[in-house]
């Protein structure tokens, strides 16, 4: 099964145009997205590079992950944790490791494109680094990003290891 819309969203400075498109493994469309679905994005416009030609576009991919697994990639060093929370945010916890860009002042140069690693977004609660990750992906600047589902607080909730910070 597939679906498309297209979206525009001018998160904080992050302008943006795509379609979204998500693809269900063997399964009926329904009104929920079931982990097992891939949300790909195309860009149709960035601010970067204008209008895109739609035949010369590679596919690229925001796959949803759980805390647990990214807390294992980036134990086992297949993944980079970048945290798009707000320096104010800093002082509930932080996760070891993280690469701090705050969405605010987002510099896209901090992220490490071509580390070979997979790259893990986060924030407080999801949202914010999905915005990041379409941003990311819709600009060429990554082909696959992870969003953290339910970002900080479902990584607090599953009992992971953070920094306290004063």
């Amino acid at each position: 099964a597939l679906a498309s819309v297209v979206v525009t969203s001018r998160p904080h400075r992050l302008a943006t145009c795509w379609v979204v498109i998500i693809l269900s493994p063997e399964r009926n469309i329904g009104n929920h997205i079931n982990r097992d679905w891939k949300i790909r994005i195309v860009p149709l416009y960035s601010e970067a590079n204008g209008p895109v030609n739609l035949r010369n576009v590679r596919m690229t991919q925001i796959t949803e992950i759980d805390p647990v697994t990214a807390n294992q990639w980036a134990n086992d060093g297949e993944a980079i944790l970048i945290d798009v929370r707000e320096q104010s945010e800093l002082t509930q916890a932080s996760v070891n490791g993280a690469i701090h860009v705050p969405m605010s002042s987002f510099d896209q140069s901090l992220i490490p494109v071509d580390s070979g690693k997979k790259i893990v977004i986060f924030c407080a609660h999801g949202q914010r680094s999905l915005q990041v990750s379409q941003h990311l992906i819709a600009n060429g600047i990554l082909t696959e990003a992870h969003n953290l589902t339910g970002g900080l607080a479902a990584w607090l909730e599953a009992g992971l290891p953070v920094e306290s910070n004063p």
